[in-house]
């Protein structure tokens, strides 16, 4: 039997071997995602770190926020919608940890109004001096959840302003949005999972945020704490989660946890008092006077508008540096303070003399 064998023609081998060059020859663009997830250190400098922080790196009173970080890079700009889920731990060992998310300029304010400590805006970009890479901005609202209350976060925004997370890209970001997914797990241990998600074609994008240290006491302001001993600073061991859950741009082995030991974190104490006029000089605060009747002369009403202050050094001075409160309408005071090495010890409330008193 006779096979027919029908040769190629040498015009059609070189076509073949033109485009086999040009595709070995063709330079191919690889888009393969990477992620950094980390949070701010302050001790000896500030620093993003991966992993704990502790009292050696770091200091945090309840009340401030921890910043946290995420930089997803070698993103594909030919897709243009992106999420990245994370998680924090709301409650440990019948306590509470992180309680909300807030901002990065939020976390800056508390760290100088609750702390007592300057940081610097330009932290947020280390080690890079300054954001010049970036070249788009979001702020994007975070909305309020029922799991630490509505009426907690709205507390703490009437303080310090919306709560937001900043996304910043270095190249177009259109839109973006935060949604809190879900809480699972109860008093003992829970956390609350949320998404960031985006729309937009830059390659690399940064998400900055915080979370907010959940206070025992009320403080700054009355409806924030979660009652004595309730607080993230009564929780032994490293029990603040801020974890990398997953992202839509990458696969695989990107689950990344950033923990906080309570050796880092301070409390607040709290004297509570009340400044009247003792009118009959005893000590003891007769509220309808010594005839017992209410609207009389002789009744020992509180007085508004005084300076009540702790007097660390007892020279009867009010110093820089002391805390102090001004008495509200009915004479009532709290006065917050921080612990010296988180022991017990004796201060002195004093006032602030007013003239003809």
């Amino acid at each position: 039997m006779k096979t027919n064998f029908v040769k190629p023609s040498i015009k059609l081998l070189s076509t073949l071997l033109i485009i086999a060059l040009l595709i070995t020859t063709m330079p191919l663009t690889v888009f393969a995602a990477g992620v950094d997830f980390a949070q701010l250190e302050t001790i000896p400098a500030a620093a993003w770190v991966n992993g704990n922080l502790n009292g050696n790196n770091s200091y945090y009173v309840e009340g401030m926020s921890t910043p946290q970080r995420v930089i997803v890079s070698g993103i594909d700009p030919a897709v243009t919608d992106h999420s990245v889920t994370l998680s924090y731990q709301f409650t440990k060992s019948g306590k509470y940890a992180y309680d909300f998310l807030t901002s990065w300029d939020q976390a800056v304010a508390a760290a100088s109004a609750i702390g007592g400590k300057t940081w610097s805006d330009s932290w947020k970009w280390l080690p890079d001096t300054d954001g010049s890479k970036w070249t788009s901005h979001l702020a994007v609202d975070v909305p309020e959840d029922s799991y630490a209350t509505a009426a907690r976060e709205l507390l703490y925004e009437s303080m310090y302003g919306n709560r937001t997370i900043d996304l910043y890209g270095n190249g177009t970001i259109s839109s973006a949005a935060v949604t809190i997914n879900s809480l699972s797990g109860d008093l003992s241990a829970s956390t609350v999972i949320w998404t960031v998600s985006w729309t937009g074609t830059a390659t690399e994008v940064m998400i900055l945020y915080a979370g907010h240290i959940a206070v025992g006491l009320d403080f700054p302001a009355t409806g924030l704490g979660w009652g004595e001993g309730m607080g993230a600073g009564e929780i032994s061991g490293s029990p603040y989660h801020h974890t990398l859950v997953s992202g839509s741009d990458w696969s695989g082995g990107s689950s990344k946890d950033n923990q906080m030991q309570a050796s880092s974190i301070f409390l607040k104490s709290g004297i509570a008092g009340m400044k009247w006029h003792d009118i009959n000089g005893d000590g003891i605060r007769q509220a309808n006077g010594a005839d017992g009747i209410a609207g009389n002369a002789d009744d020992e009403v509180g007085l508004a508008g005084w300076t009540i202050f702790i007097d660390f050094d007892g020279d009867g001075v009010f110093d820089a540096g002391e805390p102090s409160a001004v008495t509200e309408a009915d004479g009532t005071y709290m006065l917050y303070f921080l612990l010296a090495d988180q022991k017990a010890m004796d201060v002195k409330v004093n006032e602030v003399q007013q003239t003809d008193w």
